[in-house]
């Protein structure tokens, strides 16, 4: 047993009020509630109601909890061990309670969702049940987090499921330390014994094949709310700036110019950023590039805002010029950047009459991961941040 749960067992064992239990969970487990643009990472402890009983016990609410969770990823097409991991890493995160709450964090729920500034709003207007949970999950496997559910479906081991659920649901990474993988990996062994999830992945159930379809397809409305939700950029341009349409591939004329690799998809273990945000893709640019920048905690993490703390925090930062291999913030409004998160690119090339091709992502089919191009015609008005 942790130490922070065993605080909470002899703190309700004592009777102490609410207040007390904070204090004693927070001197025991030291923990730092500090947490990043939208990476709901925290643990639900201190301010949080657990659930009663474990998943040993058929008639605790916690197992009747799991058994909802188990049957809907059994319906999804999840296999067995998918459902064993993401279950286990439900109760890491918070016992299975759908009232869990960490208000420093600013997490809730079962799989421990932003619904602050704190955190993001992912949560939004979600209610506080089980089955509101679930479908907050299902909302997000087609939209937001689909990456997670198409890899899911080729994924077979507890491990390799309960990685892939960190790194893509949850917004750690891989080698954090807070995924408790032996743990976790444990609990789901017995949870895969318990709750008899010896099945194979099932691919006809997927979202994908009927209601994913029509996510996949999206109005203009939906494609803006999933921007929101991940803070960056929206497919829409906006205020008449000027930009070339965002393509999948190089533009001809700049081929053959750009002096980086071609290979943009190599990622970093350290990388905090959730997977397919504009800020995780230009993370892993820059430090592929040999010129890093650091993770910006906080509303700093947003795009937008990546000028103004990096230029606190001793960095290189100049407005209006664009530079080769420099990072490029647009705030909210800028190029089509929803206010008021903003967007992050990363120049690859600048010609000689100041305009300037980006990569980025998250604008074309939003939260996918892809990584797209735009030529945008000045940098009057952004700021331009060099790594080190």
């Amino acid at each position: 047993m942790s130490f922070k749960k065993m605080a909470l067992l002899l703190a309700g064992a004592l009777g102490v009020g609410l207040s007390v239990i904070i204090v004693l969970v927070s001197l025991i487990a030291g923990s730092d509630n500090s947490c990043g643009s939208n990476v709901d990472n925290n643990t639900a402890t201190g301010d949080t109601t657990m659930v009663p009983g474990d998943w040993n016990n058929k008639d605790s609410t916690a197992y009747k909890n799991m058994q909802k969770g188990a049957d809907f990823f059994k319906g999804i097409g999840f296999s067995g061990n998918n459902t064993a991991a993401v279950l286990a890493i439900g109760w890491r995160e918070s016992n299975w309670s759908p009232q869990a709450v960490n208000n420093s964090g600013g997490v809730k729920g079962i799989f421990q969702w932003g619904f602050n500034e704190i955190n993001g709003n992912r949560y939004k207007d979600t209610e506080d049940t089980i089955d509101g949970q679930l479908s907050l999950t299902k909302k997000e496997l087609t939209s937001t987090k689909k990456p997670v559910l198409m890899k899911m479906q080729s994924t077979t081991s507890i491990e390799d499921s309960a990685t892939l659920w960190d790194t893509g649901f949850e917004g750690l990474g891989a080698n954090d330390s807070q995924r408790k993988v032996s743990e976790v990996q444990r609990n789901a062994q017995s949870i895969k014994d318990i709750f008899k999830l010896d099945y194979s992945a099932d691919n006809t159930k997927s979202p994908l094949n009927s209601d994913g379809k029509d996510a996949e397809a999206g109005s203009a409305d939906s494609a803006t709310d999933i921007a929101d939700e991940l803070k960056c950029d929206t497919p829409a341009q906006s205020n008449g700036q000027k930009s070339g349409a965002s393509v999948a591939n190089i533009p001809d004329k700049y081929k053959g110019q750009i002096k980086f690799s071609d290979d943009r998809t190599t990622t970093y273990p350290d990388n905090k950023y959730p997977f397919g945000q504009c800020t995780w893709y230009v993370y892993n640019r820059m430090k592929q590039t040999g010129h890093p920048l650091p993770w910006f905690s906080g509303d700093g993490g947003n795009g937008g805002y990546w000028g103004e703390v990096a230029k606190q925090q001793g960095f290189n930062v100049e407005a209006n010029k664009p530079h080769e291999g420099w990072a490029v913030s647009f705030k909210g409004g800028q190029f089509g950047a929803i206010a008021p998160y903003g967007h992050i690119a990363f120049v690859e090339h600048v010609n000689d009459d100041g305009s300037f091709l980006v990569s980025e992502c998250n604008v074309m089919n939003p939260g996918s991961g892809t990584i797209s191009f735009r030529e945008i015609s000045s940098g009057q008005g952004l700021n331009f941040i060099e790594g080190k």
